[in-house]
């Protein structure tokens, strides 16, 4: 089993995290977890769900709210993901 972990500490308002975890569930059908500011998402073996898929759905969700403007989605050491604010 493969854990990703997404850090969503950048997010002010925690409905957006509740967003967040409602469109990875529905995009990839795998229920996350959500614990603080912090989604793990557990994938199992029979599932393969590539890194790459992850971080194009996280992506997707910026666009979708609204806010690809503001945040950005970096890879943080594996299998980890980080939202970001952009600097301008």
């Amino acid at each position: 089993m493969v854990i990703y972990t997404i850090d969503a500490s950048e997010f002010k308002e925690s409905e957006k995290i509740e967003e967040l975890r409602a469109f990875l569930d529905k995009s990839l059908g795998i229920k996350p977890v959500v614990s603080g500011k912090e989604i793990t998402i557990p994938v199992p073996e029979d599932s393969k769900v590539p890194r790459k898929e992850v971080k194009a759905v996280l992506k997707r969700y910026l666009h979708s709210a609204g806010i690809k403007e503001e945040f950005r989605v970096l890879s943080a050491p594996s299998p980890s993901f980080k939202f970001r604010k952009k600097s301008r």
